[in-house]
């Protein structure tokens, strides 16, 4: 009798153990859909089809490579303004700076990176930009008012964890 008993709490515990394991290896469809490209308005209040996620940018304004660093999307910069590579805040905070290639507004050298994003600030770049097929906004602020609407957009743009962070940055601030 104690034999069987022992025996039948075994064979439970085994049954309770696969029941759990097996639990762990199942995986739930998101209900949620998966955006593929959302519309924002820039700081030069044009509507910019983005696509829903960003993960190569070229970020061709000072201001705004300082932005996408305080949000943690520094590994998102696949090109930027040779200026910026010689900021020390810069390379203080983002060392693998150096490692990102210096470019220009130049529609064919873009092309050729084909980044997800463009940050230019100036909304004439940018439209020609577009003009060439390519995403491009406008995130140029100039008074505190505006460095948070740009903050709050590139937070937008890039999502996730970067869009809790550009809200908590804004709220610091």
């Amino acid at each position: 009798m104690r034999k069987t008993r022992r025996l039948l709490a075994i064979v439970l515990c085994a049954v309770f153990l696969l029941g759990v394991l097996s639990g762990c290896g199942s995986q739930q469809q998101s209900s949620e859909p998966t955006v593929t490209e959302k519309t924002i308005v820039d700081m030069a209040d044009v509507e910019v089809k983005v696509p829903g996620e960003v993960k190569t940018v070229v970020n061709l304004w000072p201001s705004s490579n300082e932005l996408m660093l305080c949000l943690g999307a520094g590994d998102y910069l696949v090109g930027t303004m040779d200026f910026v590579k010689h900021l020390p805040w810069v390379n203080a905070v983002y060392p693998k700076i150096k490692d990102v290639p210096a470019m220009e507004v130049n529609a064919e050298e873009l092309l050729e990176v084909d980044p997800d994003l463009i940050i230019t600030a100036n909304a004439d770049d940018a439209a020609m930009l577009r003009e060439a097929g390519l995403c491009a906004v406008t995130l140029m602020f100039n008074d505190y008012d505006s460095m948070e609407k740009a903050t709050l957009i590139l937070g937008d743009i890039l999502g996730g964890e970067h869009e809790e962070k550009a809200d908590e940055l804004v709220e610091y601030l």
